[in-house]
């Protein structure tokens, strides 16, 4: 009993540690896309004055 008890707790630790490493890598992606789109220096100085999403897009 204990040992399905660790292994589904395993499992759920595994499916979390995968949407947070999806989470990153969408967020690499998003942040490519717009350093592509806008040139480094831009993005860069966007990111620095913390302008929110909706005004880089």
């Amino acid at each position: 009993m204990e040992a399905e008890r660790t292994v589904g707790r395993a499992a759920l630790d595994g499916i979390e540690g995968a949407r947070r490493a999806r989470a990153i890598v969408d967020g690499l992606i998003r942040d490519t896309k717009k350093i592509l789109e806008l040139g480094f220096p831009v993005f860069a100085q966007a990111r620095s004055r913390s302008i929110p999403k909706a005004e880089v897009s």
